[in-house]
C-alpha cells in the first residue's frame, strides 16, 4: 500500500471512530458494540476511498511528479536539457493522461508517440555515430520482440494509433538502459552538432550492396519495403527484412552506415 493509501486509511478510521462515538453516544457502553459498528464503517468507508478518493489523489500526486520521475531518465534528461519544447510536450501529455484516469498502456502510447517522432527529426542530423548505437540497440529489441511474435516487432517499427506497445513486457532493462542512453546521444549530436541530412545522390552506391544482399535472401518479398502498413502484409517477414537490413548496414564503416541510417531515417 502506498503512503496514499495509508493516509486515506488512517482517516477512514478516524472518522469511523468519531461516527461511532456520535451514534452510540447514551446508547450502550459496550466495548464490543463499539468495536463492532467501528469495523462495518471502518471499512465502508475504505472501500469507498479505494473506489474514489484514493485514486483521484493518486493521480494528482503522480501528476506533480511528472518532471522528477522523467529528469530521472537518461533519454529524458537528454531531451530536457536540449529540446525543452519537446520535453514540456512530453510532461504535458503525462499529467493530461494522469488527471485523466488513463491506463498505463494508454500513457506509454502518448509518450512512445512524442519519442518517435523526436527521432524521425533529430536521427537525420545526429553525428554517425550516434545513428549507429541507436539502430544497433534498436536491432537487439527487433530481436528480442520478435521472439514473442513478429506482430510485436512490426507495431515496434510502424507503430499506430490504438496499438501502443509496452516494452517494459518485452524488453530486457539492460536493453532499455542501453536504449535510453543512445537517445539521449542522438539528442545531444544533433543539438550540439547537427549535421546536414545526407542527399539520395550520396547514399546510393552505398545502398546498393545492401539491396544486393536483401535481393539474395527475400527475392519478390523485397517489395513489402515499399508499402510496410498495407493490408494484409506479412508482418513477421518484413519485420526480418528490416532486421536484416540494418544488420548489413550496421557491418559497414560508422561513416558509411551512419550516414545511410540518417537517410533511411529522413525518408519515414
Amino acid at each position: 500500500m502506498s503512503w496514499i493509501g495509508v493516509v486515506v486509511a488512517l482517516v477512514c478510521a478516524g472518522l469511523a471512530g468519531a461516527a461511532t462515538v456520535f451514534a452510540l453516544r447514551g446508547r450502550t457502553r459496550e466495548a464490543s458494540h463499539h468495536a463492532a459498528l467501528w469495523l462495518v464503517l471502518a471499512g465502508l468507508l475504505f472501500l469507498a476511498s479505494q473506489q474514489f478518493v484514493t485514486p483521484w489523489l493518486q493521480a494528482r500526486y503522480d501528476a506533480s511528479r511528472v518532471d522528477e520521475s522523467l529528469s530521472s531518465h537518461a533519454a529524458f534528461a537528454a531531451i530536457k536539457k536540449h529540446d525543452p519544447q519537446t520535453y514540456g510536450r512530453i510532461m504535458a501529455e503525462l499529467r493530461e493522461g494522469l488527471l485523466d484516469g488513463q491506463s498505463q498502456g494508454v500513457l506509454i502510447e502518448r509518450v512512445r508517440a512524442q519519442v518517435t517522432a523526436l527521432v524521425q527529426q533529430r536521427l537525420p542530423r545526429a553525428s554517425d555515430e550516434a545513428a549507429t548505437e541507436y539502430v544497433r540497440v534498436m536491432v537487439q529489441e527487433m530481436h528480442e520482440l520478435r521472439r514473442h511474435g513478429g506482430d510485436l516487432c512490426f507495431r515496434f517499427l510502424f507503430p499506430q494509433p490504438g496499438e501502443g506497445l509496452n516494452l517494459t513486457r518485452y524488453v530486457s532493462v539492460n536493453l532499455r538502459d542501453a536504449d535510453a542512453a543512445a537517445l539521449s546521444q542522438v539528442v545531444r549530436s544533433s543539438t550540439v552538432s547537427p549535421q546536414p541530412v545526407p542527399l539520395k545522390a550520396e547514399v546510393l552506391v552505398r545502398m546498393q550492396p545492401v539491396m544486393t544482399a536483401l535481393s539474395a535472401r527475400y527475392g519478390r518479398d523485397l517489395s513489402l519495403l515499399e508499402q510496410p502498413q498495407a493490408p494484409g502484409v506479412d508482418r513477421d517477414k518484413l519485420c526480418s527484412i528490416n532486421i536484416d537490413m540494418y544488420t548489413v548496414i550496421l557491418q559497414m564503416p560508422p561513416a558509411d552506415g551512419g550516414k545511410l541510417i540518417r537517410y533511411l531515417m529522413s525518408q519515414s
